[in-house]
């Protein structure tokens, strides 16, 4: 029976932590940390707010390097 307990301890602390990092991870605290490390990585990559005039000078060049005709914008 102690052999027994011995072996599943360990999978059942396991189960354990993962439910924990999910709780955290879904709670407002992961939002934060999500939240940050978003912020991080545009900080990081230079990725700030989309101007929209850029974006939409970008998918005409795409469209025209596919060969179809630019879509008119879904303001």
């Amino acid at each position: 029976m102690n052999l027994f307990v011995d072996q599943l301890m360990p999978i059942v602390g396991l189960v354990a932590v993962f439910l924990g990092v999910r709780w955290v991870f879904r709670s407002p605290v992961g939002e934060a940390l999500a939240r940050r490390i978003r912020a991080r990585t545009q900080r990081r990559w230079g990725g700030g707010g989309d101007d929209p005039q850029r974006v939409e000078a970008l998918e005409a060049q795409v469209s025209h390097l596919q060969g179809r005709s630019p879509s008119s914008p879904s303001a």
